[in-house]
């Protein structure tokens, strides 16, 4: 148990992540105001700030032939680069249209390029402590959550073309970091003399089957949290809670950064069921409480819940689907897993917006609190099977 975590790769994944991370939110949370700015409906805007997420998940689903066609770590700077142009396209004012063409092509470059970081990172992890190790190294993204909406804002209020600079900036160090990284001793690379025999078929050739149905659970997971992140706003305004509001992004980023190592520590000694579930009936009571009585404590109580739901079980589950891939298929594994992840993080706010359009931003987070609940029997009845499998 005394294998290293904090190795040099190690640190270096890290900020390659966290520095990718900053890039998505810092941009995702000043878009729509900056579409509407330059004349674009509410529609368009929140299409523009959307279509990131589209260019990801497309890019996603085909990353693992990408990076077995390339190898993962020249996959990696391959597309970290195009997300390093697309980043310094938006100083080019040429109009929605444009815009929305860049916003597609940096989503692309994003999916691809963190697919294969987090394929080179799960891989630099020592065995003996690989949930803990796993929950250091995707505190990375969280993080980012935490500090990338804030440092948006702030810099939109300077001046719009800021916000630019810094993430042309970070999806610089993006590309250098990685770059860094010594991948000599896991790196598949270049995998072209597969015979058409041993290529995988099907579906098979860009997902993990046997990582779906855990990241299934994320997906639910995902969705509720999509709550927050896509209508805490207008949900704050609408409870005159705005002030109260600023503080969830810090709460959650300061929990999440305490509890992911100890959660990783207590995963490799007691084993991935008490984490998870601990972690599931927090989200559902987060959410339930701030749908039921929002006031300063419940958002405080959603904080502390929803980092200890999605933004732990994401990383416990993650290490999950990667611990336990099959040989010579833990890239496929990633990007089935993140891959759903994005899904949940990209339909949510269609399907809640549904709700709250029908009924009120009070159902949408009760819904919110059920879809997590439903995520969590399912997520019984996965781990159970693949234990009885062998697969654990």
């Amino acid at each position: 148990m005394n294998e290293k975590i904090f190795t040099k790769n190690f640190y270096f994944v890290f900020l390659s992540m966290f520095f990718s991370g900053l890039v998505m939110y810092l941009l995702m949370t000043i878009m729509v105001g900056y579409a509407q700015n330059m004349g674009a409906s509410v529609t368009i805007a929140g299409l523009l700030s959307g279509i990131y997420v589209v260019g990801a998940l497309c890019s996603r689903f085909f990353s693992s032939r990408i990076m077995e066609q390339l190898g993962w770590k020249r996959a990696a700077i391959v597309f970290l680069a195009i997300h390093l142009v697309a980043s310094a396209g938006y100083f080019i004012d040429a109009g929605i249209v444009f815009l929305l063409l860049v916003r597609f092509i940096h989503g692309i470059g994003f999916g691809t390029g963190i697919n294969a970081t987090i394929s080179i990172g799960m891989s630099i992890l020592p065995r003996s402590r690989y949930a803990e190790a796993s929950g250091y190294l995707m505190m990375a993204p969280s993080l980012a959550i935490g500090i990338g909406p804030f440092l948006g804002g702030w810099l939109y209020d300077l001046a719009p073309n800021a916000c630019f600079i810094m993430a042309t900036l970070f999806a610089a160090l993006t590309l250098l970091f990685i770059m860094l990284v010594d991948t000599s001793a896991f790196d598949p690379g270049p995998q072209r003399s597969k015979s058409k025999d041993m290529r995988p078929h099907g579906i098979s050739a860009y997902l993990e089957l046997s990582a779906l149905p855990l990241a299934f659970c994320i997906f639910m997971t995902a969705v509720g949290y999509s709550s927050i992140m896509a209508f805490y706003r207008v949900y704050a305004e609408e409870m005159n809670l705005i002030t109260q509001f600023t503080y969830f992004f810090p709460i959650y980023a300061v929990i999440l950064a305490a509890a992911r190592p100890c959660a990783g520590r207590l995963q490799d000694r007691f084993g991935d069921d008490i984490i998870c579930t601990v972690g599931f009936l927090a989200q559902i009571i987060g959410l339930g409480a701030l749908a039921m009585s929002p006031c300063m404590m419940t958002i405080i109580l959603c904080a502390i819940g929803c980092a200890l739901g999605f933004g732990t079980l994401s990383s416990c589950c993650n290490a999950i689907v990667c611990r336990d891939a099959p040989q010579g298929r833990r890239s496929y594994s990633v990007t089935t897993f993140w891959l759903l992840c994005d899904a949940g993080m990209g339909a949510g706010p269609l399907l809640l917006g549904a709700v709250a359009s029908a009924s009120s931003y009070t159902a949408m987070y009760i819904f919110s609190a059920l879809v997590t609940a439903v995520s969590l029997p399912i997520y019984w009845m996965v781990h159970r099977r693949m234990t009885a499998r062998g697969h654990l």
